[in-house]
């Protein structure tokens, strides 16, 4: 994975785009010194421990639905996601 993140990096940096990668709670310290950002997708918007973890790390999190979610219900999970996080 360090192989593919290296990559990454290379490649946001030649074209001044911005890195990010979405991410299980054990990759979080092997991604920070190459993305700029990291995303939550919907399966893991109620992974609490994730998101507490997230709320550590001092780079943007990209809290990510499909277009299909929104609705009341969604914006709920979003703030109980951004508070988590805090």
């Amino acid at each position: 994975m360090a192989k593919a993140l290296k990559l990454m990096r290379e490649a946001a940096t030649s074209t001044a785009c911005c890195g990010q990668r979405g991410h299980g709670d054990l990759q979080i310290p092997l991604m920070l010194p190459y993305v700029d950002m990291l995303q939550v997708g919907a399966r893991n918007m109620q992974n609490f421990n994730l998101l507490r973890e997230l709320g550590k790390v001092r780079k943007p999190v990209l809290l990510k639905r499909g277009i299909a979610h929104i609705e009341t219900s969604a914006l709920r999970e979003y703030l109980m996601a951004a508070a988590t996080m805090r």
